[in-house]
């Protein structure tokens, strides 16, 4: 049986999540992630961490330990991730 693991509305905290999937994923083995929420904070509020952190998520040097699905939340996505999406085939 294939697991999933759902997750609520990050709000940019995404390299937390990670981490703790990634110690849920050695264990279980699921087959995808959902992020059923905002996974970007809201660029209004957005601090020069929260910047940082969105510019290693989209380099590569924060590892997504599994395939990963995200949707709209209540907040827009950042410019940067739009970008990424537009030049990626719409993976970040």
């Amino acid at each position: 049986m294939a697991y999933r693991v759902v997750v609520g509305s990050v709000n940019g905290k995404f390299t937390e999540v990670f981490q703790k999937i990634s110690t849920l994923q050695s264990k279980n083995k699921f087959a995808f992630a959902l992020v059923a929420g905002d996974l970007f904070r809201d660029e209004s509020s957005t601090s020069v961490e929260d910047a940082e952190n969105l510019e290693s998520l989209l380099s590569g040097k924060i590892k997504v330990p599994l395939l990963t699905y995200f949707g709209m939340g209540a907040h827009g996505l950042p410019d940067a991730v739009i970008k990424k999406l537009e030049v990626t085939d719409g993976e970040v």
